[in-house]
């Protein structure tokens, strides 16, 4: 300040500071006040999610019937989950990363939805496998092997361990082909519980026991911790929390 004939006015340096602070100030005002509501029955937003493909025949076709009807301007939209996954919450191009297997979540926030053991199927009309698989028939009988993250890694453990050996006739990288293939030929499978059952509806298929134990995985939902607090992230999380079982 400087003294005048009025007294005391600011410098213009003054005058300069306090606009900067005012700015400041309303900077601050912003970051502390809470973030804006999240509708969803009247929201356009956009959520990315990654997905395995099995999730996609389990978890998917709920979480679309559900938004269809209380969130019609959702737009869901689904990617691979893969190496990339991790870069992708971090960068915030995903909000969310869904599955028993995704690499490298270290870090980020997540959330135990459920654990997933594993099945058998078999057509419903096998002429060897009645209501019960033993082990003589998991061993006599041709498989069809599915590629699915680590779901193979916990399989061919537990092989090994009881040192059985299957014949795998089939091998394929996805679930898409299963049910069409186990419910027209001989050969069975083993695969996580969700995906079987779902495939089961589908197909003139059995759901068997296996006849070795098998351990189950957890089934979680991750995001990163800058999106924690975000109502819209929040909705989507509980309703996949919701939708997942």
């Amino acid at each position: 300040f400087v003294r005048t004939s009025n007294g005391m006015d600011p410098t213009p340096r003054c005058d300069e500071i306090v606009v900067i602070a005012r700015e400041i100030m309303e900077s601050l005002r912003r970051i502390s006040s809470s973030p804006p509501p999240f509708d969803p029955a009247t929201s356009n937003r956009v959520f990315r999610v990654c997905l395995p493909d099995a999730a996609q025949m389990t978890l998917l076709p709920k979480i679309v019937q559900y938004t269809q009807l209380n969130a019609p301007g959702i737009l869901i939209d689904t990617l691979p989950v893969d190496e990339n996954t991790a870069r992708l919450l971090e960068e915030g191009a995903v909000d969310l990363a869904y599955g028993g297997f995704v690499p490298n979540m270290q870090g980020f926030h997540q959330e135990k939805l459920f654990e997933q053991d594993f099945i058998c199927l078999a057509n419903a009309y096998h002429p060897r496998i009645g209501l019960k698989l033993t082990l003589e028939d998991y061993v006599r009988e041709a498989h069809v092997s599915v590629s699915y993250a680590g779901s193979n890694a916990i399989i061919d453990d537990v092989l090994r361990r009881n040192k059985v050996k299957l014949r795998i006739l089939l091998s394929l990288q996805g679930f898409t082909g299963v049910a069409r293939v186990i419910a027209t030929t001989d050969l069975i499978t083993t695969i996580p519980r969700q995906i079987g059952l779902t495939l089961a509806q589908t197909a003139p298929l059995k759901v068997l026991n296996c006849p070795l134990p098998m351990p189950s995985y957890e089934v979680k939902q991750y995001w990163h911790p800058r999106f924690n607090s975000d109502p819209g992230n929040q909705w989507l999380r509980g309703l996949f929390s919701a939708m997942a079982t």
